[in-house]
């Protein structure tokens, strides 16, 4: 189960980061290919046993359509080396952490970025791995937590959080709304505020309003969005998004479909994209629905 969780999430991720790429200020090369760290888990030994591996590093997804899934990359593949190198020697290692698994990922788009193509030794081939233009933006499936939350380029995304949603669709707007707090730089703009309430209040609408435009360029349907919100905000919303700096669900759901209707009207671009920059831009909002 914990290998389909990441590979719906990094599939959504990678629609997300490469339909939005022409309006992101920050682009790296998307590779697709999401890898897994056996040292991760509690019992490394058991994990590497059951997948059949001799090292700590293999695939754990690949996203359909992009340059991982079109190398050939598969998941359950081992990987051995890096450009001639084995992972295990370009990154540093703390146990049960995330950082050398995160560390080897920035490092295979970094190797992309400088020369074009990397080149990975797996179980049954040499594959070299390109790229394709994308926000900076990173996701990581945690089993902590019951929500989402964004920092750093990093979304992560906790298994319960993705169990609350029916559909690709709904989960596309839960990674898209914290997608949105890292393309808009919305942590560096509460920083510098002090996370004052307002501006907490500010960036978290324009999360909601921006991922409508995100998850549309995607393929995903942004309708779901009011009827999420308004479906756990009658169980409790706070249990999904913490902290005092969320309007009410109902409230939100408005501003959401308000926001589709934009969307709708705005003008497409090239490929059918719209421009979400357009959305940023100052007008005036019905008030009564912040009451």
């Amino acid at each position: 189960m914990l290998q389909i969780d990441d590979h719906r999430v990094n599939a959504i991720g990678f629609r997300l980061i490469t339909a939005n790429a022409p309006f992101c200020n920050e682009r790296r090369p998307a590779t697709g290919l999401l890898l897994a760290d056996m040292a991760t888990y509690r019992d490394p030994g058991a994990i590497r046993a059951a997948m059949g591996l001799k090292g700590d590093f293999a695939v754990q997804a690949v996203a359909p359509g992009s340059p991982a899934a079109e190398a050939g990359i598969v998941a359950g593949a081992e990987l051995f080396t890096i450009d001639g190198t084995p992972p295990g020697a370009l990154a540093s290692f703390t146990p049960g952490g995330t950082g050398r698994l995160n560390a080897l990922h920035e490092r295979i788009e970094s190797a992309v970025e400088g020369a074009g193509e990397v080149r990975l030794r797996l179980t049954d081939r040499t594959s070299a791995l390109r790229g394709v233009t994308a926000c900076h933006v990173h996701f990581e499936l945690t089993t902590d937590g019951k929500g989402a939350q964004a920092g750093d380029g990093l979304v992560l995304v906790s298994r319960a959080m993705l169990s609350e949603t029916r559909t690709d669709d709904e989960a596309a707007f839960v990674m898209a709304h914290e997608t949105a707090h890292i393309v808009l730089g919305h942590q560096a703009r509460r920083k510098a505020f002090g996370k004052a309430r307002a501006v907490m209040l500010e960036t978290e609408r324009e999360a909601d309003r921006i991922a409508v435009w995100l998850m549309t360029n995607a393929g995903y349907d942004p309708n779901v969005g009011p009827g999420f919100l308004r479906r756990y905000g009658a169980k409790g919303l706070a249990s999904l998004f913490p902290g005092p700096y969320h309007d009410r669900a109902g409230v939100r759901a408005t501003m959401v479909g308000g926001e589709i209707a934009a969307m709708r009207a705005a003008t497409a671009g090239e490929n059918s994209l719209k421009d979400w920059r357009v959305a940023l831009r100052p007008r005036l909002l019905d008030r009564n629905i912040f009451r």
